[in-house]
């Protein structure tokens, strides 16, 4: 019986031990700086933080009419916006969005994902606002999709999107939403100027922020799949262990 209960509590201190190792993070994401978008590609995965958010995962898309218009993604400035409480990234290109010609237009598509780095439920809603100008049939605009709980917005069954656009006639520079706490959400910004048949369109600064409950971590974790795994041997280890005393 010692042997066997020997044996036993070593498996138990290997289980815990694997426990310990699944909730331990890994080496910690560099912290976001200033820029290019193709620098924030290259960071893949591992992405880069802000308090208690990792952004990662960035891909970048250019189109324009005529082709040569398009912005490559070194020429776009990824400024981060490090406010308490309310992390976000700014997009800003030195040379901006413009489109004056008829029928000309410039369209860029920024993506990427957002968490929490404890895993807590604190993401709430994001914001996003710009400095459009249009005449004529020109139009500036923002358009986001955004998934909830998600880790790409492509084939998110639950996508939604927010959007903001100025045109001669008026429009709005800003909008926002929010929703339930989550540990992770995914965006797709498409920046876009279309001058249309006889006006223009232009934008150079983009602010998209992520309102969250900063690095304290107020919302609940959501346990890691292997530490769930790993605790439900060890109760189940001791279970047995009880009916064999018993």
């Amino acid at each position: 019986m010692r042997s066997w209960f020997s044996g036993f509590r070593g498996l138990l201190l290997l289980a815990a031990a694997a426990t310990f190792s699944f909730v331990i993070p890994a080496q910690a994401a560099p912290t976001c700086v200033t820029g290019t978008a193709a620098d924030y590609v290259a960071l893949g995965a591992g992405g880069c933080q802000q308090d208690n958010l990792l952004f990662s995962n960035f891909i970048y898309l250019a189109t324009a009419n005529p082709t040569g218009l398009a912005i490559p993604a070194t020429s776009v400035l990824i400024n981060p916006i490090p406010v308490a409480f309310n992390e976000g990234l700014g997009f800003q290109i030195t040379s901006g969005w413009v489109a004056t010609s008829p029928a000309s237009f410039v369209d860029s598509v920024l993506q990427y994902s957002i968490s929490t780095i404890n895993q807590s439920r604190d993401l709430t809603g994001l914001a996003v606002n710009f400095n459009g100008t249009a005449t004529g049939s020109g139009l500036a605009s923002i358009s986001e999709n955004y998934c909830v709980g998600g880790t790409s917005t492509v084939g998110c069954s639950g996508l939604n999107n927010i959007s903001a656009q100025i045109a001669s006639s008026g429009g709005s520079l800003s909008n926002s939403t929010t929703f339930a706490g989550v540990p992770r959400l995914a965006v797709s910004k498409d920046i876009n100027v279309n001058a249309g048949i006889n006006g223009t369109a232009t934008i150079s600064l983009v602010n998209n922020q992520f309102p969250n409950g900063g690095g304290g971590g107020s919302g609940s974790p959501v346990p890691e799949p292997g530490t769930v795994a790993l605790l439900g041997l060890g109760l189940s280890g001791l279970g047995l262990y009880g009916r064999r005393r018993a």
